[in-house]
């Protein structure tokens, strides 16, 4: 996914921030999210008119406080600069599968898992359209 055009990789996230993600949502994270983080700390998907969200902007949201993503195990992933998010669940009982959650409306399961999303994004660069639109 890294190597495709459209893709702006970032340098590999730090262990400890990684570390800390998963305490702050109290729950471990997707094998496949944890390797990709450590390929690259977040992605600019400029073409999407979006972003992959690295380990410090998901701290910089549990740094906010209380917020009903920590609180129900949504890890955001996507921010598509529309004020919609697209993250993966982190507990039970659909622990790893990837949702929507629009800014106004409530959230819709997408994905099986994060190797499903990523694909999932690489369908949205190869058709032009950007991520609010894609998701929407």
């Amino acid at each position: 996914f890294l190597g495709q055009r459209g893709v702006g990789k970032q340098a590999p996230a730090d262990e400890s921030d990684i570390e800390a993600v998963s305490r702050g949502f109290g729950a471990p994270l997707p094998d496949a999210l944890v390797a990709f983080w450590r390929a690259s700390n977040g992605a600019t998907l400029d073409r999407l008119n979006a972003h992959l969200l690295g380990t410090q902007d998901v701290l910089s949201i549990l740094d906010a406080g209380w917020n009903p993503f920590t609180e129900l195990g949504f890890v955001p992933l996507l921010d598509d600069h529309q004020s919609n998010l697209v993250c993966v669940i982190v507990r039970e009982p659909v622990a790893f599968r990837v949702a929507r959650v629009p800014h106004d409306d409530g959230s819709r399961l997408l994905y099986r898992d994060f190797d499903s999303f990523l694909n999932g994004l690489l369908e949205a660069l190869r058709g032009g359209t950007s991520a609010v639109h894609f998701f929407h």
